[in-house]
Formats: C-alpha cells, structure tokens, sequence
C-alpha cells in the first residue's frame, strides 16, 4: 500500500452500493493483525466486522440517517486504559486506509450512531467502551442528501497548511514537497477529524514534532491518533523511523506527545 497515494485517495463514504459484490477477505485478515497489535502507548483495541443479514439493515444499526444502504460495519472497541483513544485513532486508521488501497468505502462516526444497537450487535463486555464505528462497502454513484448537502468536499474543510504547523520560535511553515518530513506532515493536514475541526497543531523542533491540540485535550485523542497515523506511517514510507514519547515541554500548551527521529 502506497501510504501517500491512499491517504490522498480516501474520503468520507456515506452512501453505498448495497448491490455491489463485496470480499473482505483480505480485510479480515488486516483486521487480525490489527487485533494482535499495539498502538504506539501499549493499548490495544478490537476491531469487528459486522456482516449483514437477511433480516438486518442499517434502521436496525441505528445511524439517524446519516449512512444509506450500508450492508456492514466496522465496530470499534477498546478498554478504558491511558491514551488508549490516541492508539484507537492509530490502529483503526490502518485499517480504514487498508480498505481505501482495497476499492473499499468508510467513514469514521463518533457520535451519529445507535451504541445500544451496535454493543448488542457485538455483545459489548463490561469492561470495554465504543467510541468508533464505520460502514464500510462499494461506495455509490448516486450520492444522497446528506453527501449532497451536509458533507462538504474535504478539499473545502482543510485548513492552510502554515496555520497548522510552525517551528520553535512559533514562524508558520510553507510546504515544500523536497523536504520528507513536510509531506508526512501535508499528509496531517489531510487525515480526517471530528466535523474536520482538524485539532492537531505540529512544532518542529529540530529532529523532534511536538503534536498539540488547538482545543481541549478532552474528545480530541482519536483525531490525534489519526493525526500520529499519517505522519508515522509517511515517515516510514520515506524511509525514516522514529520513536512516540511523551515528553512534555513549555512550547505551548495542551501537548499531547511527540514524534523524534531516529539517528
């Protein structure tokens, strides 16, 4: 999967093609390693594919009329442990980005759906919280009212790039695509956020990229796991590792963590 190119590619699904003939078995295979994996602060989540079936529809799944003809869902849960929203945002956009590069439609959903219908879909533990689901499926050529005139162009939504990002004495930075680590962090100004609100904001300090949030550090760890997906995995794609620590510093406030790159 070309990291770059697939973040480019995806977009937020909201009407499918409940006709159209669907594989998910390369998906559920992707899903399994995700389930066996840790997120960059120890946490791991479950990720389920609920399939549909003769007698199930997306009423019953309850999403207030958000999603039309969605078939199946992806059901996101997770223990109540430290930072573990911030790996949920990293590990399930693996997976939502794994099924872009495969043709696949999604859309993250935090607060627009039925959490009783998709905990007993799922038989929800005790123990366990979920905060994300999203349908997933052949995106549709006709595009409905919510697509048509609630869910903006991301292209419309996104903000400027030197608004988002500075250096250490706080200058904006003008994107050059030569410089690595500016695309890895053009590919955060593109991931996908709660009403796009984009809250992330990036000091580069050397070899060091403190992520802060712009609002309250509150609600916001998942888009910033999103946010830590993109530019980790960017970096990766370019050939450069690096290590997530949090380290906290008197940059600015609400800091949230940081990447630094390896020597």
């Amino acid at each position: 999967m070309n990291v770059i190119e697939t973040i480019k590619a995806r977009s937020s699904v909201r009407t499918y093609d409940k006709e159209a003939k669907r594989d998910y078995t390369l998906l559920e295979s992707k899903i399994a390693i995700i389930n066996s994996t840790t997120g960059p602060f120890g946490n791991q989540i479950k990720v389920s594919l609920v399939k549909s079936t003769e007698d199930s529809s997306e009423m019953k799944l309850g999403t207030y009329g958000m999603i039309k003809n969605a078939e199946d869902y992806l059901v996101v849960t997770c223990n109540q442990e430290s930072n573990v929203l911030i790996d949920l945002g990293y590990l399930f956009e693996e997976v939502i980005l794994y099924a872009t590069s495969l043709g696949l439609g999604t859309v993250w959903m935090a607060g627009t759906f039925s959490r009783k219908h998709f905990k007993d879909a799922i038989e929800l533990k005790q123990d366990e919280i979920l905060p994300i689901v999203s349908p997933v499926g052949i995106k549709s050529e006709r595009k409905s009212f919510v697509d048509k005139y609630i869910a903006k162009p991301k292209t419309h939504v996104r903000k400027d790039f030197g608004l988002l990002f500075t250096d250490i004495n706080g200058t904006s930075l003008e994107y050059d695509k030569s410089i690595d680590y500016m695309q890895a962090l053009e590919m955060v100004r593109l991931a996908p956020s709660g009403m796009n609100k984009q809250p992330w904001r990036v000091v580069v300090d050397g070899n060091n990229f403190h992520f802060y949030t712009f609002a309250e550090k509150r609600g916001v760890e998942i888009d910033l796991g999103i946010a830590l997906n993109h530019f980790d995995k960017t970096m990766n794609q370019l050939g450069h590792t690096g290590n997530i620590t949090i380290t906290p510093n008197d940059y600015k406030d609400n800091y949230m963590f940081t990447w630094s790159l390896e020597k």
